[in-house]
């Protein structure tokens, strides 16, 4: 059967979500009010990783990390803000203080060019 949906992978497959984590840091807890601490992002990475690879060996879903690396940051740095805003404002963040790879728009525009055939 062949099918019409192409899946695609947007963090780090198509989007330099690495790249794009500091400065999405920084806008948060701007825009958040809260307090900038150069410590902030070392937290938010340590702990982001390792909530990314429980979903990897299948002990969370990437649904679970949405909220749960947040809420553990948030408590590490010290953050008093209310985790769901926090998570929604980075999430918006991320995207907007990010970039395609190179060719990654080309890829979605025309994946039936890029498409193994079997």
């Amino acid at each position: 059967m062949i099918s019409s949906t192409v899946p695609f992978d947007f963090d780090l497959t198509l989007f330099d979500t690495d790249g794009a984590e500091a400065p999405a840091n920084q806008s948060t807890i701007a825009q958040m009010g809260l307090e900038q601490n150069t410590e902030h992002h070392s937290a938010y990475r340590a702990i982001n990783l390792a909530r990314w690879n429980a979903v990897h060996t299948g002990g969370l879903t990437p649904d679970d990390v949405h909220l749960l690396h947040v809420e553990q940051w948030a408590k590490c740095a010290g953050l008093d803000a209310d985790p769901q805003r926090l998570a929604d404002f980075f999430l918006v963040a991320l995207g907007a203080h990010g970039e395609l790879y190179p060719g990654a728009l080309d890829v979605v525009k025309r994946p039936s060019e890029y498409s193994a055939t079997t």
